[in-house]
């Protein structure tokens, strides 16, 4: 058996957290909250629902008294077996034809690269990136061919993360997987 890898150091500072990393049948879904992304996050997680997998979004979550960044960001990213990345920006409530980036997206973006994470960064045609992200590769949609093209890049995650045996929970501690 192959033993956990723990997260043994964490990112902010406080004692460690011990989450082992992919060790829930989960993908990670950074969206912004904004209404106009709710068909395309209702695709994800129906097409991550008919395979198998968990669809954590973690606007979605509700964890009172609890650390928000550590029990619905980190620690997912941490345990997911791929992370799903939505860069397009929102549209400003009184100029729509305004643009803005999420800066809750673009971290949770650096945080799965930094973890190594499989990621899948979906982009929709016409969308400008921020210089920062601008030479990363993305996946381009449009609202036509979301689903198709969606379904195939989880399929892709999902060969590129897969190991024979899947934990039925997350690991948190040292035990073997």
């Amino acid at each position: 058996m192959a033993e956990a890898k723990i997260n043994a150091e964490c990112i902010i500072g406080i004692p460690t957290c011990g989450y082992a990393f992919n060790s829930s049948r989960m993908a990670f879904i950074a969206t912004p909250a904004d209404e106009e992304f709710q068909l395309e996050i209702d695709i994800l997680l129906d097409l991550l629902k008919e395979k198998d997998y968990e669809g954590y979004v973690a606007l979605r979550q509700i964890d009172p008294g609890k650390f928000a960044f550590c029990t619905k960001i980190c620690s997912k990213i941490i345990t997911s077996q791929f992370c799903i990345v939505m860069l397009n920006s929102s549209a400003h409530k009184t100029e729509p034809l305004v643009k803005i980036p999420n800066p809750n997206v673009h971290l949770e973006y650096g945080l799965a690269l930094a973890f190594k994470k499989f990621v899948l960064p979906f982009q929709r045609e016409g969308d400008t990136l921020p210089f920062n992200i601008q030479p990363l590769d993305t996946i381009l949609y449009n609202r036509k061919n979301f689903k198709d093209i969606a379904n195939e890049s989880i399929d892709k995650a999902i060969l590129a993360t897969s190991t024979t045996s899947r934990p039925t929970r997350s690991i948190t501690s040292n035990e073997l997987l």
